[in-house]
Order: C-alpha cells, then structure tokens, then sequence
C-alpha cells in the first residue's frame, strides 16, 4: 500500500497559468505570431480540447484538463444518476450524449466543436468516459465494501495491473496504418480507451490492497516528491520549454537525447512545483481557511453565549 504521507491538497491552476505565460513570451522571442483573444480564453478557460483546431495550442498536453474540468461539472448530476440507472446506465448516457455532440458538430464546422469520431473518441470527456465510470465504480466499491480492499500480504492484483499496463502499452506499440500507429490507429485507440483503464483500476486496487515492493516504492520519499511535482511534469514534458532543451542535443546520441531530456524536464517539474505550484496551494489553502472561519466569528459576535443553537430561538439576535 502507498503510505499517505499528507492531505490532500486543491489542485490550483498555477502553473498552468504560469506556464501559458512562459509559453507565448518564448514564442513572441521566437518571432512567433502572438496568440488571438480566442486562443488566449480558450486556454485560460480550458475549453480547448473542445475544439480539434486548438486542443494543441499553448501547452500541448493541457488539453486532457478540458477532459477533467468537463467531469468536474458533470460530477454531481453523475452521481445521482448512478443511484438511479447505475454505471452501465450513466455510460449509456454519456457516449450517446458524445454521439449528439458529434452530429452536431460534423454538420457545423465550427473551429472542429467535436468535428471527427477519432477527435471525439480520444480527445473529450464523452469519448474518454469509461476510464471515469470505472474509476467512479472503484470508488464506490471501497466505501460500500471496505473489506474488498483490506490489507493483505498478496501480490496478484498489483502484478495483474502492472503486468496488464505494460502488456497493452506495447501491444499499441505495434499497430501501424501508414502513418498512423499507437493511439492514432483504430485498434490502438480501443485499447487505450477501454483496455488500458481496467489495467489501470486493477493496479490502483493492489496498491491500496496489497503489501508488495512495488507499493513500498511508490511510497517512498523521493517517489512521493515526484508525484507531488507529477503535475508540473506533465504541463512541460510536451512544449516549448522541452523543445527548447532538446533543440540544444541535437549531436548527440539519440537515447543520450531522451535521458537527458528526461532528467532536465524532471528538473524543471521540480523547479516549477517548488516555486510556483506548492505556494500557490498554500496561500489558496490559507486564503480558502479564512474564508470558512468569517462566518463561524460573525455567529460567536452576534451570539457569544451559544443561546442561539438551539430551538426555539428567542429575540432579534437569534433571527
């Protein structure tokens, strides 16, 4: 099992916003074309990813946050859907409601608004939703059932995650159509939208069930801090900033290429999270806190006795 080593902290968009600044300065250096007000709101609003002719723009990767921030919004109406009509059900509802979407917007044209079935399949909340579903289910089966995930000293869940993860990652590997392969390939794409998160949820129930090294690993310290900086890696291992770096090896051996590529976006990721990131949480932290605690002070100014908890309540302070 993965030790918790803190609480949960707000994911703040920081470094994200951070980051799209970064970006469009070392592109205006680059002699670039600055950026329109709609790539600008697209990006600080995350709703790129809902158009095939932007999901790329500013930081490359931040396009799966559309995905994240569409489920965001959809959290609450998911769960109460799921008591009625179960997960089966709510999946129904959700690639139907992506096949509507796309309807819509392979007649409209619109800057891509979910133009293609590959766009919508792999780019949008709708497409992806079955690795939410499922995560949705795992959670759900560990607060209904919390003995399906007790302590135990086996190896079989953990093994058949990981063993299974690695297993479909190379098989996508070896699809190839042209020059389209991996993810970009019919049979990729299925296997990353539904086979890979069942791997993916049988590893995450053997690390929170399971006693093995693979867990103790991931539980140690300097794992734990690449987690926590996890984030800021997966804004820069894809833009202008790794390509920035990788534009300065290129005499170099190729694996040399990727390792010290490798090690200096962990660097930046570190660099990032310890001087953006976790400051900015901790003054969100501190700022969300004091807010919570005004309206428990305006009650102990008008009441300092605590008359008013109970029922009735007597006189114009109570009111």
């Amino acid at each position: 099992m993965v030790p918790v080593r803190e609480p949960p902290r707000r994911q703040d968009l920081s470094a994200v916003f951070f980051l799209l600044t970064v970006t469009y300065v070392l592109l205006a250096l680059q002699n670039a074309p600055p950026p329109t007000m709609k790539q600008v709101f697209l990006n600080v609003t995350l709703w790129k990813a809902f158009f095939d002719n932007f999901k790329f723009d500013g930081i490359g990767p931040s396009w799966s946050l559309t995905v994240e921030e569409t489920f965001y919004f959809l959290a609450p109406f998911l769960f109460l859907a799921v008591r009625r009509v179960g997960h089966i059900g709510v999946q129904v509802a959700l690639y139907a409601t992506g096949a509507m979407l796309l309807l819509l917007g392979s007649n409209i044209s619109f800057d891509g608004f979910f133009g293609d079935f590959h766009f919508v399949a792999s780019y949008t909340f709708f497409g992806r939703s079955f690795e939410f579903v499922l995560g949705m289910a795992l959670g759900q089966a560990a607060l209904r059932h919390p003995g399906l995930l007790a302590m135990s000293g086996r190896r079989v869940l953990t093994c058949l995650g990981a063993g299974g993860f690695a297993l479909v990652v190379f098989w996508m590997s070896l699809f190839r159509q042209g020059a389209s392969f991996g993810v970009f390939h019919p049979v990729g794409m299925a296997l990353n939208n539904f086979a890979l998160p069942v791997f993916v949820c049988i590893l995450f129930s053997g690390l929170l069930s399971e006693r093995t090294m693979f867990g103790r690993m991931l539980g140690s310290a300097p794992f734990v801090f690449l987690g926590r900086s996890s984030y800021a890696f997966y804004l820069v291992h894809y833009g202008v900033l790794a390509s920035l770096v990788g534009s300065q090896l290129g005499g170099l051996d190729v694996r040399l290429q990727i390792g010290i590529l490798f090690v200096a976006v962990n660097a930046m990721s570190a660099i990032l999270f310890l001087l953006v990131e976790h400051p900015a949480n901790v003054w969100i932290r501190r700022w969300a806190d004091r807010l919570a605690e005004r309206p428990s002070r305006a009650k102990e100014m008008v009441d300092p006795a605590g008359v008013c908890g109970g029922w009735p309540s007597y006189g114009p302070a109570c009111s």
